[in-house]
């Protein structure tokens, strides 16, 4: 392999790629990038087995070739040149990858291309969805993989779900303490006759936007078995092993109706947030609106810092109601949502929250309340405890607000 590409074009590739390689495994080569010259490009690929990504960048290919190097070592390298080109050469004798650019010179040792993983072959029965934006795809995933579980004990939750319907897909993560969901129009190869439902690995849902352009589609090919799954953009490809197992049936804790619904600026409620972390004992803040007064108020308390309100205008539609929340779940909604105003809808103290974006019909955001005292809506010294009550979402019927999240 000899090729000559731009640096700044090759050191994004590696820095994208590179994400897909191995933490921790018995296997050398799983650490390391492979590159590929082939015509006019050099792909450079990774994979950890369940995740793998590929990229293409244009070259000048004066040899073709491949080879593996070390992903850290040639990652950490190529970002800090400084010159126009890279030229690389690879030795096969050696298993050594020789590189220059401007008055730098170096030589990696690597392992030879043939013990990297072979990559998953496309299937002629594949289900084959196609998404007309990919930036209205990549702002939907970031979206819906905040609430994706961290902890491994579930490992079903620890995924983005991918509801395939014969006019888009729904995609849903939630933690046991929060839901979120989002509707992506797409045309689906073959028609579905009943929803598909597989599991996205959260690994590749968040390298997705990382290659998803302003523009252009999207493919999404789930194989035959629906056991693997494709993302296909321009000059890009994810391919990743779905996640196994039954994911909850989330739509049953989104209620159906509210009590009261709430509608305020999203940069208001960011900033009294904000304001009000600093005393927000473990995460904690209560939001009372009262009806006919046109405002709310953000109050948090802490037993040492002492405490804050914040008030906001509102447009109150119910009954008053004061009612404890997660300020990180919370915050995390409003940054992934774009609209100018939102909305939450009450159904009781103890019930799930809905936070919608006004004017955005296909993503809802579900949090559960936090027991304890109240906050002082206004400045006190009584400090405050809370517990996150856990999600329930179950088959039929729905439990109580304690509840576990149970598989369907």
């Amino acid at each position: 392999m000899k090729v000559v590409v731009m640096t700044e074009a090759l050191a994004h590739a590696a820095g994208i790629v590179s994400r897909a390689v191995a933490s921790r495994t018995t296997l050398p080569v799983l650490t390391n990038i492979l590159l590929e010259a082939r015509e006019a490009e050099l792909v450079l690929k990774a994979t950890n087995l369940d995740v793998g990504v590929a990229l293409a960048i244009p070259a000048r290919v004066e040899e073709a070739g491949a080879g593996t190097v070390p992903a850290r070592v040639f990652v950490d390298f190529i970002t800090a040149l400084n010159g126009e080109t890279v030229e690389m050469e690879w030795n096969a004798s050696t298993a050594t990858l020789s590189v220059r650019c401007g008055s730098f010179r170096s030589r990696i040792k690597g392992i030879p291309a043939a013990e990297f993983p072979a990559w998953p072959a496309r299937d002629e029965k594949e289900t084959v969805i196609t998404f007309g934006a990919a930036s209205v795809l990549a702002a939907a995933l970031n979206q819906v993989s905040i609430a994706v579980a961290k902890e491994a004990s579930r490992p079903v939750l620890t995924g983005v779900c991918a509801v395939i319907a014969p006019d888009g897909v729904t995609f849903a993560a939630a933690d046991g303490f929060r839901l979120a969901v989002k509707r992506v129009p797409a045309t689906v190869q073959p028609a579905q006759t009943e929803p598909q439902r597989i599991v996205l690995p959260v690994a590749a849902v968040k390298l997705l936007p990382t290659l998803c352009g302003d523009s252009g589609t999207v493919e999404l090919r789930v194989n035959a078995e629906a056991s693997r799954v494709a993302f296909l953009v321009p000059a890009a490809e994810i391919a990743a092993r779905l996640i196994e197992g039954n994911y909850p049936q989330f739509e049953q804790i989104i209620p159906s109706a509210s009590i009261s619904r709430v509608v305020a600026a999203r940069a208001d409620l960011r900033g009294a947030l904000k304001a009000g972390k600093p005393f927000a004992a473990k995460n904690r803040v209560d939001l009372t609106a009262k009806a006919g007064t046109g405002s709310a108020i953000i109050s948090a308390s802490a037993p040492e810092g002492g405490d804050s309100s914040s008030e906001l205008s509102v447009a109150l539609e119910g009954p008053s109601f004061q009612i404890a929340l997660s300020d990180v779940y919370l915050a995390e909604f409003l940054g992934a949502l774009t609209t100018p105003q939102v909305a939450l809808e009450i159904t009781g103290p103890t019930q799930p929250v809905v936070l919608r974006g006004v004017g955005d019909g296909d993503f809802v955001g579900v949090i559960m309340p936090m027991y304890g005292e109240p906050n002082p809506p206004a400045p006190a010294t009584t400090p405050s405890t809370a517990t996150p009550v856990r999600a329930p979402v179950s088959a039929t019927p729905v439990p109580s607000p304690t509840s576990e999240l149970q598989p369907a």
